[in-house]
């Protein structure tokens, strides 16, 4: 006594992809267009700065001024709720 095979199921249609705008990377000094929100790369450079506010090792003053934007961002969500420290009044 055989089993009865059953017939294959016809391939289900692809989903079409969907066309992304191009944005600017939330580094905020770079310039470069990107589809997500950072160019590659520029994610983990604003990263490192704000681990390095955290910690203390630099202070706002140190960081370049064409990524203090991107480095804001990555404090903001690294530090939930936590002010940024802002930089002394230069005399």
């Amino acid at each position: 006594m055989s089993t009865p095979t059953l017939p294959t199921l016809p391939s289900l249609p692809r989903a079409a992809k969907r066309n992304r705008v191009q944005v600017p990377c939330a580094c905020g000094g770079c310039g470069r267009l990107t589809k997500s929100t950072w160019f590659p790369g520029h994610d983990g450079y604003c990263t490192g700065w704000a681990v390095r506010l955290e910690r203390g090792a630099v202070k706002v003053a140190d960081i370049p001024a064409v990524v203090v934007a991107g480095v804001r961002r990555m404090w903001v969500a690294r530090n939930p709720g936590a002010a940024w420290p802002e930089a002394p009044a230069s005399k």
